[in-house]
């Protein structure tokens, strides 16, 4: 931007700075889950205020200077400043990596008196131990027992309604975040929430909340694009999207082999349902010339759907097991995919 006492700003140059301050003010409200971490990294708030060099974030100073403080006064208090506690909290995370959900939720209950950090380590173990339900409980057992739900505890609860498709229970949960103004989560809280419609195949739904992105201001990111092709994997509706894909595409959203796995899901779903393997050439075609132009390269998950389309399968277990025959032609050229990927 020009220099205001220099230089005169033109209506483009105006339009310019005005969209910078915008994306500039979403880095600060995004920012916020991280200061009080970064900041205690640093030998002063000074130091660290210092560091934002942009307009916008400037004449944010005093306001992230009042935010620290209030946070750093609360953050002391916690348990976590104790050898005791971190030990108990990384034994967590060790135990929820091996997905040993027991040994996870003894070690939270060695704890007399758990804080609301504790309760989101537990049950992002739930989550990655698939333990939906004692994950939930844990959560409504912060209400009962008095402990401030964060941002990061709503974003929890989200994630494990997404990881099981319970839709329905992750609409609700969020209306009540939005209702009660639970703010700094909005992106990933909206990524849980397109991942529960889009298990349950509900395009509609994901669609509806794509939008509803938009209106609150949330940047559409390449997970939400992939809830959405994982929608339409569901559905076996290859068209959407191979559709989805060119939206990526013309809206320079970045696109990575995930998203052609996705795609190629939905197209190996409907040959495998429609048995018309004529169509699936012409589907796989499509996705190989597009990941050609995005310089995307397959991995191992990619090859799977590869060769279940090929071999008009669902899942290839099918074929191992014997409940499905394929001729020895298809299997030969699923072997030279195969091949070709090694």
């Amino acid at each position: 931007c020009a220099h205001p006492a220099t230089e005169p700003l033109s209506t483009g140059r105006m339009l310019a700075c005005t969209r910078g301050v915008a994306a500039t003010t979403k880095l600060v409200r995004a920012s916020v889950l991280w200061v009080p971490t970064y900041a205690k990294a640093h030998s002063s708030h000074e130091a660290f205020c210092a560091s934002f060099s942009s307009l916008a974030l400037q004449r944010n100073k005093e306001k992230l200077k009042q935010y620290i403080q209030s946070t750093t006064a609360k953050e002391e208090t916690y348990q976590d400043e104790t050898p005791e506690y971190k030990k108990i909290t990384a034994h967590i995370h060790e135990a929820a990596k091996r997905g040993d959900w027991k040994s996870a939720e003894a070690a939270f209950h060695e704890v007399k008196r758990p804080d609301t950090i504790l309760y989101n380590v537990i049950m992002n173990a739930a989550a990655r131990c698939r333990q939906v339900d004692r994950g939930l409980r844990l959560f409504e057992d912060m209400s009962c027992q008095g402990i401030e739900r964060s941002p990061a505890s709503y974003g929890s609860a989200l994630k494990l309604l997404g990881a099981e498709g319970r839709y329905q229970e992750a609409r609700t949960l969020w209306q009540q975040m939005q209702q009660q103004r639970v703010s700094n989560c909005e992106s990933s809280g909206m990524n849980s929430l397109l991942d529960a419609a889009a298990t349950q195949g509900d395009v509609a739904a994901v669609k509806r909340h794509m939008d509803e992105a938009d209106h609150l201001n949330i940047q559409l990111s390449p997970a939400h694009y992939g809830s959405l092709l994982k929608a339409y994997r569901e559905t076996r509706d290859a068209e959407g999207a191979l559709e989805t894909l060119q939206l990526m595409r013309e809206r320079c959203v970045r696109q990575g082999v995930i998203h052609a796995t996705l795609a190629l899901g939905a197209c190996k779903r409907y040959i495998a349902q429609a048995q018309d393997f004529v169509k699936g050439k012409v589907y796989l075609d499509r996705v190989l010339s597009h990941m050609e132009k995005e310089g995307i390269q397959p991995n191992e998950y990619f090859v799977e759907e590869h060769v279940g389309l090929i071999l008009k399968v669902d899942k290839l277990a099918e074929c191992y097991s014997g409940k499905t025959t394929v001729s020895s032609a298809k299997a030969a050229e699923a072997l030279v995919v195969i091949d070709t990927a090694k």
